[in-house]
């Protein structure tokens, strides 16, 4: 939060902290265009550096590899 301030930033940050609503609508629709960007069909999916795609339930191993070619 001390970085934040720092920036400037503080006082809209408490405020999106403080209300639920603020921001959520476009969170939501850049989620969904997300998902479907990457053809997303079902849940676990996840989508490391905007490269790698695992879907569904993965062994950490499967995991280690992906983080592994990130390198």
């Amino acid at each position: 939060m001390e970085l934040v301030v720092e920036v400037g930033l503080g006082e809209k940050c408490r405020d999106l902290l403080a209300d639920d609503n603020i921001g959520t609508a476009e969170v939501r629709r850049e989620s969904k265009e997300y998902g479907h960007a990457f053809e997303c069909s079902g849940v676990p999916m996840f989508i490391v550096d905007s490269k790698y795609i695992l879907n569904g339930a993965q062994e950490d191993t499967v995991f280690l590899r992906v983080f592994g070619k990130l390198q």
